[in-house]
């Protein structure tokens, strides 16, 4: 995601409450991938940043592949 998912934020909280996750999340989802990418690059608490960004790797990890056994 990038700058442009924050503009269609109404469709990100749409997946999230179809894929059964609170549609709150949205927002702090698409705020650290976009806030988050930006510390990364300056080089700016990277450690943080990038422990933030294993555990949304994980959730998807856990939410679009797992189910199809990385398949496809």
């Amino acid at each position: 995601m990038d700058y442009q998912s924050l503009k269609t934020l109404q469709g990100h909280k749409a997946f999230f409450d179809s894929v059964g996750l609170p549609p709150e999340l949205a927002l702090p989802i698409d705020l650290l991938e976009v806030i988050g990418g930006i510390f990364l690059l300056v080089g700016i608490v990277t450690r943080i940043a990038a422990a933030l960004f294993i555990i949304d790797m994980i959730g998807a990890i856990f939410l679009a592949k797992l189910p199809d056994g990385f398949v496809g």
